[in-house]
């Protein structure tokens, strides 16, 4: 993954600061694969559990549409 632009040229590829990369690599030399390891997303989401209640409702509904189509025969196929 390194660049040419020198060391930490890769911190300009991954769109993150050089010092993240200090930190990184220094977890990675100390504990191995687990201190990288993610730890999920550094922020809650932004629709609360309400909004994803009704988020997950419409999905339904819309694969149930689209299954009505294909078992219809009026769904036009990959070709969209």
């Amino acid at each position: 993954m390194r660049c040419r632009e020198g060391r930490y040229g890769d911190a300009k590829e991954l769109r993150v600061s050089v010092r993240w990369v200090q930190r990184w690599r220094r977890a990675w030399r100390e504990a191995g694969h687990d201190a990288v390891r993610s730890r999920g997303p550094a922020s809650r989401p932004r629709l609360s559990d309400v909004l994803f209640a009704v988020l997950g409702k419409s999905w339904a509904k819309v694969r149930s549409l689209m299954d009505d189509l294909i078992r219809d025969g009026r769904w036009p196929g990959p070709g969209l």
